[in-house]
Order: C-alpha cells, then structure tokens, then sequence
C-alpha cells in the first residue's frame, strides 16, 4: 500500500444535517461530531429516511407518530421537536471525514 493513497471515511447520517445548527445548543456534541465531516453532495443527494431516523434515534417512536405525542424528556428532543414544529424536515446527508481529521 503506497503511502500516498488517499485514505476517505464517509458517514450518511441525519447527524450531519446543517440544519441542526439552528436547533441544538451550541455545546452539542451532536454539532461537534458534524463537524469532523465535509458535506458532499445536495441534500437529495442522501436524503432518503433523514426525517424518519430523528422519530427513531430522537424520540425512540415510530415515523409518522404525531409531532404532540413525541416525548420532551431531555435537551435533544426539546429542540429537534422546535424544529418540527416549525416545520423543518431533517435530512440524511453524506460527509466525508476532513482530511486534517486523517492526519493527511
């Protein structure tokens, strides 16, 4: 393996949403861990299940469960569910892991 192979680590995730800067406190380390990666691509490009991942891994509900019966039990789902209800769809998006993140 030469030395000079780029080396790339990607992750597809509603974690890397930019929208989420605009909902989660400063201090998140949700917005931290966005941050370690380098978007590619639209929003369309990996969108397909962002919005229903934040009912699964946020509120721990079914997609499709109504916004009023989502749970409000910590900071997370406190703001995700301001989001909602100002009607933000949370989005999949690609990144790629910076390249100063490598080492690289």
């Amino acid at each position: 393996f030469p030395p000079e192979r780029p080396m790339t680590f990607v992750c597809s995730s509603w974690l890397l949403d930019p929208q989420l800067r605009d909902w989660l406190p400063e201090r998140s380390n949700i917005l931290r861990f966005g941050e370690l990666f380098e978007l590619v691509g639209p929003a369309s490009y990996a969108n397909a299940g962002g919005h229903d991942d934040v009912w699964r891994f946020v509120f721990a509900a079914r997609p499709g469960t109504p916004v009023e019966e989502l749970p409000e039990e910590n900071t997370l789902q406190r703001s995700m569910l301001a989001g909602l209800q100002a009607g933000v769809e949370f989005q999949t998006r690609l990144g790629g892991l910076k390249r100063e993140r490598l080492g690289l």
